[in-house]
């Protein structure tokens, strides 16, 4: 009796940590915006220098500074991404986090301090790596969001936003339709002549950053991924 009464006590506190935020304290948190003596001023001007900069990048959202309560954060990030598929060229790319006492529960049994919470990927049709811009940003802290533009196709765009909320939920937007990536991680699209896209979520989870590459190679490899691309 005594070991199922741990055995209770342990699952609830692990349902506990995996949540880690409920909507008192995400509603505490967004207060926090709303009080001019909780900003962080010095990087609110710092970001105010280098408006006509963060407005150069062609992003589906425009990056505006605003101010933002002080925090400490574990880092994140993107990649740019190219794989040779048979004859095609395929690019991409990802959004990664740091192990951050608001996140420990992504990083169960992986094992490292960094993870890609997102991948896109599509076929390239002959443009520079230069011309497909991403960024990561922490201003939303302990939130994260990154967005990208995937220019290669002269047909159609693809713009996406992913985010990656405290309370557990990750979501991406890609050309107006919403993935719940708890479905899986991963989204291809593939532009087709009509302009319309198609959309392929694999259902791979969180990986290291460092397997990243494995993973993704991996996938391409699949059957099934080289029938949704041709």
């Amino acid at each position: 009796m005594a070991v199922l009464a741990w055995s209770c006590q342990d699952s609830e506190q692990k349902k506990e940590k995996a949540v880690y935020w409920g909507p008192e304290q995400v509603k505490e948190h967004s207060a926090s915006y709303q009080d001019p003596g909780l900003w962080d001023t010095t990087a609110l001007n710092m970001e105010v220098q280098l408006v006509d900069l963060l407005l150069e990048y062609d992003t589906p959202l425009n990056l505006t500074p605003f101010p933002t309560p002080k925090y400490k954060s574990p880092g994140n990030g993107n990649e740019i991404l190219e794989f040779q598929l048979d004859t095609d060229s395929i690019i991409g790319h990802t959004a990664s986090l740091g192990k951050g006492p608001h996140n420990e529960y992504l990083f169960e049994g992986l094992d490292t301090d960094r993870i890609t919470y997102f991948t896109i990927l599509t076929l390239n049709r002959g443009r520079n790596l230069d011309d497909h811009p991403v960024i990561a940003s922490s201003r939303n802290h302990p939130n994260y969001i990154a967005q990208g533009s995937l220019n290669a196709n002269t047909q159609t765009r693809i713009d996406w936003v992913a985010f990656q909320t405290v309370d557990g939920n990750a979501y991406a937007l890609v050309n107006g339709r919403l993935f719940n990536l708890q479905a899986g991680r991963i989204i291809l699209a593939s532009v087709q002549s009509d302009k319309s896209v198609r959309f392929y979520q694999a259902d791979y989870p969180i990986m290291r950053l460092d397997n990243t590459d494995f993973k993704l190679r991996q996938l391409l490899s699949e059957r099934s991924t080289s029938e949704f691309f041709d």
